[in-house]
């Protein structure tokens, strides 16, 4: 996601180019980041600016929330659906783990413990993520429903722990540790 706001291409700042701003501002620097002074700060905007899209803080959280959900779950789970060969599918899913934006994805995670919304928006995540996995091993392996459920939390689990473990790791380290991990849940 690029820090240039939408609003130089339009004349005028929008909603999306506050989202814009707080993911930034979230990956960079965590949660403190998100206090409407420093927000209106970064944007160079007033606080009437600001309450025009939001009608509190916790509205503009939600929506950036909602938001970091939509690009980092929701769209890309129904674009790899989107493959017929089971093996693309999953070609794609390691070079979207592989190249996700990990710091935000862990600061996203800082923000749902202390907020509900995003609490819940994150657990919405795993599930959807896991869920995906499920439907993949049942397709691929037939696996029973127990079983697949249980490699896709421990994939997922991996994924997540590994954000943790090595939060600088390249791509290139991530697609090393995942095609070693597929070795071991991958097989029927």
């Amino acid at each position: 996601m690029s820090d240039r706001s939408t609003s130089s291409r339009r004349g005028r700042f929008a909603k999306a180019d506050w989202i814009v701003i707080g993911l930034a501002g979230l990956r960079q620097e965590g949660p403190d980041a998100l206090t409407i002074e420093r927000l209106t700060a970064t944007a160079r905007r007033t606080r009437g600016s600001f309450y025009h899209h939001f009608a509190s803080h916790e509205d503009f959280v939600r929506a950036m929330a909602d938001s970091w959900l939509q690009q980092s779950t929701v769209g890309p789970i129904a674009e790899m659906q989107q493959a017929a060969d089971m093996r693309r599918v999953r070609a794609s899913l390691a070079e979207f783990a592989a190249t996700l934006d990990h710091r935000l994805e862990r600061q996203i995670r800082r923000l749902g413990e202390i907020n509900t919304h995003a609490h819940a928006v994150v657990q919405q995540s795993d599930a959807l993520r896991i869920a995906m996995l499920v439907q993949m091993f049942q397709d691929e392996f037939a696996l029973l429903p127990d079983e697949a459920l249980k490699r896709a939390q421990l994939q997922h689990a991996a994924f997540v722990g590994m954000q943790v473990v090595f939060p600088e790791a390249s791509p290139e380290f991530r697609r090393e540790l995942d095609l070693y991990l597929a070795g071991k849940l991958w097989v029927g």
